[in-house]
């Protein structure tokens, strides 16, 4: 019992310095550690009114600032109440409308390019911003703390992924920052693990 208290003591000090750690880089990266509580808030307090609102005004800054939404919207009449009539977005019309699917404002947004790990199939790339990078953590923090309860970045993981090319970028320990060396001695263990080559064996080491 005194050696499970212990344990837990280290731990619970690796998973302070953790989070002091990640506030001190938010700060000096200008990432708001605050804004994405805000986000996660609004998540869990979301009426249906809120939700035809925020509909409306994406369907509104879609028909005014992307090409593909302003010729599919002007030529149907989708609005709030239809807005599970419109085309999902697929890999091939992605492919196909890779341009026209970008905001006119794109160039004034902090944006970055990523790609699928193209593990069924030929990688497609998509466009992300800062934005899309704060209601990502949002929705992750509603799952892990809604489903799961549990605080994700004070609590160790195992991931299943299907990227081999992902897991070797997310594993790999040569050239590491001072500050990414850091951060792995003071977080959460992380593990990946390739779901296509998962064995009993494995399961049973875990």
């Amino acid at each position: 019992m005194q050696q499970f208290f212990c344990l837990k003591k280290i731990m619970d000090i690796r998973s302070q310095l953790y989070i002091s750690a990640r506030q001190i880089y938010r700060k000096f990266t200008s990432k708001n550690l605050g804004l994405r509580e805000i986000l996660y808030e609004q998540i869990i307090n979301d009426s249906p009114e809120r939700t035809n609102n925020y509909l409306s005004a994406l369907l509104e800054y879609a028909t005014a600032h992307i090409p593909y939404y302003k010729n599919l919207i002007s030529s149907h009449s989708y609005n709030s109440s239809n807005f599970s009539e419109l085309p999902i977005l697929t890999k091939s019309i992605i492919r196909e409308n890779f341009d026209n699917l970008k905001s006119d404002e794109l160039a004034s947004r902090r944006y970055y390019f990523n790609s699928s790990g193209g593990s069924t199939g030929k990688p497609l790339q998509v466009i992300q911003d800062a934005e899309y990078e704060e209601w990502r953590e949002a929705t992750e923090l509603f799952f892990y703390r809604q489903f799961l309860d549990i605080e994700p970045v004070v609590t160790s993981e195992v991931i299943l992924w299907g990227s081999t090319t992902d897991i070797q970028q997310q594993t790999k320990k040569k050239n590491l920052t001072t500050r990414q060396k850091l951060l792995n001695i003071i977080q959460p263990q992380k593990t990946f693990l390739n779901s296509f080559k998962m064995t009993k064996r494995i399961c049973i080491d875990m």
